[in-house]
C-alpha cells in the first residue's frame, strides 16, 4: 500500500509529494534516497522522516543538509 508523503527542504518549504511503499509492518521508511515522483522528477538527496513535528503523522520528510 502506498502512502502519500511530502518532501520539505531544510528551510521548511514544501517541494513535492509522492507515494511511498510501507513495509510489511505498515511502517514508512525512515530515510528516502533520491526519490522520484510519478512524473519522473528526481529529488536528489537524502530525506529523513520528520519525527520532530508534534502534529506529524509520519508523512513529512525533511532534506538532510549536504556536506561537500
Amino acid at each position: 500500500m502506498r502512502q502519500i508523503v511530502t518532501l520539505h527542504l531544510s528551510d521548511g518549504s514544501h517541494i513535492g509529494s509522492m507515494g511511498v511503499m510501507r513495509n510489511r509492518h505498515g511502517q514508512l521508511p525512515a530515510l528516502i534516497v533520491d526519490p522520484q515522483d510519478s512524473s519522473g522528477r528526481v529529488f536528489v538527496g537524502m530525506w529523513l522522516g520528520d519525527v520532530q513535528d508534534r502534529s506529524s503523522d509520519g508523512t513529512r520528510y525533511k532534506e538532510l543538509p549536504r556536506h561537500v
